[in-house]
């Protein structure tokens, strides 16, 4: 069998979406899926939730760094210096954990650089809408 094809295993882990896709970060990921799923298996919960990583506000903003790291490298050390120096660290650390609020979103995106960033979302969504309708 390939992992891909074990009947009954439930998928999780780097390999199934549990990294941080702007950052490779996965322990506390991992470890809040695997205590989700460990509980849904003792009560008999048969769920999607099993064998997915959220899809978040988060995500769109990893999308977004990872497009400014891709698109305009040179801003992305000012981005983390910015985080570094202007970010309160429990804000900073719910981030990384998967726990942030949404004024901590707020906060994040506040000390982002502005244009640098608002292009890279725009790219995104651009690039996202090509890979849809390629005929565009």
């Amino acid at each position: 069998y390939s992992k891909d094809d074990i009947p009954g295993a439930i998928k999780g882990g780097s390999h199934w979406g549990a990294l941080r896709i702007s950052t490779g970060y996965a322990f506390s990921r991992i470890f809040q899926w695997s205590s989700r799923t460990a509980n849904d298996i003792v009560h008999n919960k048969e769920d999607e939730s099993l064998t997915s990583f959220d899809k978040t506000i988060q995500g769109l903003m990893d999308s977004v760094f990872l497009n400014l790291l891709r698109n305009s490298p040179d801003q992305v050390c000012k981005t983390l210096i910015n985080f570094g120096e202007k970010l309160e660290p429990d804000i900073f650390a719910r981030f990384m954990n998967d726990t942030a609020r949404l004024m901590d979103f707020l906060r994040i995106i506040i000390v982002c650089p502005k244009k640098a960033m608002i292009r890279a979302a725009i790219n995104l969504a651009f690039t996202k809408s090509i890979a849809k309708d390629p005929d565009k």
